[in-house]
C-alpha cells in the first residue's frame, strides 16, 4: 500500500506520520494537530476548547452539586446522615444494612413532623447526607445544611446478630449533652438483623431515644422565644416516652429538670419540687437538681421580702450542689453555686449587719470574677457582671467607697443587659453623692 499522504494534503511529521486519519504523537503538540485538521485559524480552536471546558465543567459542576445536601429552611431543621457499618480491620464503610436503619429512622421522622402540627415548620431531611462518624463531622454538615441536629451511628454486625449506636450532634445547645453522651441516648441498641424494616422493638426503641432527644431540643427552642406552654408540652412528651422504655436511662434527669426549670418560671414551685424529686430519684448526686431546688427556695424567699429561712434552705441546697459529683462540665456548677452564695450572704449580711458574712459574700463572689479573668470564658461574662455588681454592695455596706465603685465600674462594663447597666450606673452615682 502506498504510505504517501494524499494529494493536495500537507505531509506532517510529528516524530512519526500521519497516516489518513490516524495520528501518531511523540512528543509533539497535539493541540497543532487538532487545529491543523479540524479548524481553520487558531481562534476557531480558542473558541472550540473555551466551549468545550464550559459546558464539560458545567455539567461536572452539576453533577457534583447533585450530589450535595440541600440547604435546610425551617424552623427546626434535623439532618439525618448516612449510617455506617463497622469492618472486621475497624474502618467504617456504607453498607445496605446501616442505610437501612437511616432510611426507617428518616421515614418515621419525617411522616411525624409532617403530622404532628407543632406550629414549626420541621424539616427533615436524609438525601446526599454523607457518612459522619464522629462529631466533628456532624458539626461541620450542621452548619453547612443549616440543621439543629444532626443524627448518626454506627452499626456492628457478627453472623446474624448486630447492634446500633446512634449519635446525636444538637448545634450550640450544651444542655443537650446529658442526653446525647456515650452513655446516654447513644447507648447501643442490639438486635437480629431479621428484624431490618419491621415494625419491632428495635426500630421503636430507636425512634423512642430520638422522639425523646428531638422533644427535648424543641422544649429548649420553645423556652428561648419565651413560650412556655409549648415549651413545657414538648418537655411533657420527652418525659412520657422515656418513662415507657424498658429501663431508665442514664442522663433521662435532665428532662424532670428542664420541665422543674420551666414550672419554676411559671411560679409552679410545688409541681417544679416534684419534678425536682423525680431526677434526683434517678440520680441522687446530680448538682443540676440541688442547684434548681435552691433558685426555687431563693425566688420565694426573694418574693417573700428576703424571708431568713427560706434563704437558709436555698444555701443549704446551693452547698449541695457544689458538694454533688456528678456536675456536667456545660452546666458550670461551681460558678453557678459560688454566684448565688454570694448573694444570699451578702442579703443575711444586710438584714443582720454581720460583717462576717459579708465576708462570706465577697469571697464566693472572688471566686467567680476570678475564674471570668482566669479563662476569659465568654459564657462566664454574665456571671462575673453579677458578682462585681454584689461586690460593690458588699464593699459598699463595709465603707470600702473606692472599692465599690471599681467593682460596680467593672460590673457595667461586662454586662450586655442594658437594664442592668441603667441600675448599675444609678448605683454608682448615689455612692459616689455619698459625702
Amino acid at each position: 500500500m502506498d504510505d504517501k499522504p494524499p494529494q493536495g494534503k500537507p505531509s506532517i511529521n510529528i516524530e512519526g506520520d500521519v497516516k489518513d486519519s490516524n495520528i501518531v504523537v511523540g512528543d509533539g503538540n497535539i493541540i497543532t494537530v487538532i487545529r491543523n485538521y479540524l479548524f481553520r485559524d487558531t481562534r476557531q480552536l480558542v473558541i472550540f476548547i473555551s466551549i468545550f471546558l464550559l459546558v464539560s465543567g458545567g455539567i461536572a459542576g452539576g453533577y457534583w452539586y447533585s450530589k450535595q445536601p440541600s440547604k435546610m429552611t425551617g424552623n427546626f431543621n434535623v439532618a439525618v446522615a448516612q449510617f455506617g457499618e463497622i469492618q472486621e480491620n475497624g474502618s467504617i464503610k456504607s453498607s445496605l444494612h446501616a442505610e437501612k436503619i437511616s432510611s426507617t429512622l428518616f421515614g418515621f421522622l419525617d411522616s411525624e413532623y409532617q403530622a404532628s402540627g407543632l406550629g414549626l415548620d420541621v424539616q427533615i431531611s436524609h438525601k446526599n447526607m454523607p457518612l459522619i462518624q464522629e462529631d466533628a463531622q456532624a458539626k461541620e454538615l450542621a452548619k453547612k445544611v443549616n440543621a439543629d441536629i444532626v443524627i448518626y451511628g454506627n452499626v456492628f454486625v457478627q453472623g446474624n446478630s448486630a447492634e446500633f449506636s446512634p449519635r446525636f450532634y444538637v448545634a450550640e445547645r450544651p444542655d443537650t449533652k446529658e442526653l446525647t453522651g456515650q452513655e446516654e441516648l447513644a447507648n447501643p441498641i442490639a438486635f437480629n438483623l431479621s428484624q431490618l424494616g419491621t415494625q419491632d422493638q428495635v426500630n421503636a426503641e430507636i425512634r423512642a431515644r430520638t422522639a425523646i432527644l428531638l422533644n427535648f431540643t424543641k422544649s429548649l427552642i420553645y423556652v428561648s422565644k419565651k413560650d412556655s406552654d409549648s415549651a413545657l408540652r414538648a418537655v411533657q412528651t420527652a418525659i412520657t416516652t422515656a418513662e415507657k422504655l424498658p429501663r431508665p436511662f442514664a442522663g433521662q434527669e435532665v428532662l424532670y429538670l428542664l420541665a422543674a426549670k420551666i414550672l419554676t418560671g411559671q411560679n409552679e414551685t410545688d409541681k417544679a419540687n416534684e419534678m425536682l424529686d423525680q431526677s434526683l430519684i434517678l440520680n441522687p448526686n446530680y448538682a443540676r437538681a440541688y442547684l434548681a431546688r435552691g433558685n426555687i427556695y431563693y425566688i420565694q424567699a426573694n418574693n417573700s421580702n428576703f424571708d431568713s429561712q427560706l434563704l437558709e434552705k436555698a444555701k443549704a441546697q446551693y452547698e449541695l450542689a457544689y458538694q454533688a459529683t456528678d456536675q456536667p462540665e456545660s452546666a458550670y456548677i461551681p460558678i453557678k453555686a459560688h454566684a448565688a452564695l454570694g448573694n444570699i450572704f451578702v442579703v443575711l449580711a444586710q438584714k443582720d449587719n454581720d460583717q462576717n458574712l459579708f465576708s462570706e459574700a465577697i469571697k464566693n463572689y472572688k471566686y467567680v470574677v476570678d475564674e471570668y479573668q482566669r479563662t476569659q470564658d465568654p459564657y462566664l461574662k454574665s456571671y462575673a457582671s453579677i458578682a462585681y455588681f454584689g461586690l460593690g454592695a458588699a464593699y459598699e455596706r463595709q465603707g470600702k467607697v473606692q472599692d465599690a465603685v471599681d467593682s460596680y465600674k467593672k460590673a457595667s462594663e461586662l454586662t450586655e443587659d442594658m437594664e442592668f447597666k441603667d441600675r448599675i450606673e444609678k448605683q454608682i452615682e448615689a455612692v459616689q453623692a455619698k459625702p
